[in-house]
């Protein structure tokens, strides 16, 4: 009888998922090589549902369902540009997401969230990291369409006269 290796059928079956995650029917057609495509922008918005939505909410304003038990406000996500002069920050976006730039809030990178979505430190996710980035990419493009202006203050108040006294 044939011993198996355990860390070659581990290795095999993270490889043989990765693979299967690629070859999902219309995964790598031409219209989704395409950032700006509709049907990569109705991708990078089921990853921003999937992923963000549940601190940042469906709007992406912070109010996401599960904001309220978190110990800092998740950011609006739809002010990005305007808290810059209203450029928007499309490397700052891509290094937080990727994890070049830490977030308190976003936890490791071994977060679940973060490790299904878009990469672990697994053979897996080595194989799929052109995919990961590719669809960083089309979140952060995503995200960029979300923008609004800085809400604007409301006008000041008039300040008061002062009183006068009147001689009497």
């Amino acid at each position: 009888m044939r011993r198996r290796d355990p860390g070659r059928l581990v290795l095999a079956v993270a490889g043989a998922l990765a693979l299967a995650g690629c070859s999902r029917p219309g995964r790598f057609d031409l219209e989704r090589l395409d950032p700006t495509s509709p049907a990569s922008m109705a991708a990078a918005a089921e990853d921003f549902r999937a992923a963000c939505a549940p601190c940042h909410g469906s709007d992406a304003r912070g109010a996401g369902p599960v904001a309220g038990s978190l110990r800092r406000p998740p950011a609006d996500l739809t002010l990005l540009a305007a808290r810059r002069g209203g450029a928007f920050p499309f490397d700052e976006t891509v290094a937080v997401i990727a994890g070049e730039r830490a977030i308190d809030a976003h936890g490791t990178r071994a977060m679940p969230i973060w490790s299904f979505r878009l990469g672990g430190g697994d053979a897996a996710s080595a194989v799929a990291s052109i995919d990961a980035q590719r669809r960083v990419d089309m979140l952060v493009r995503y995200l960029a369409t979300l923008q609004r202006p800085a809400p604007t203050p409301p006008p000041a108040k008039p300040s008061p006269r002062p009183r006068t006294r009147r001689a009497r």
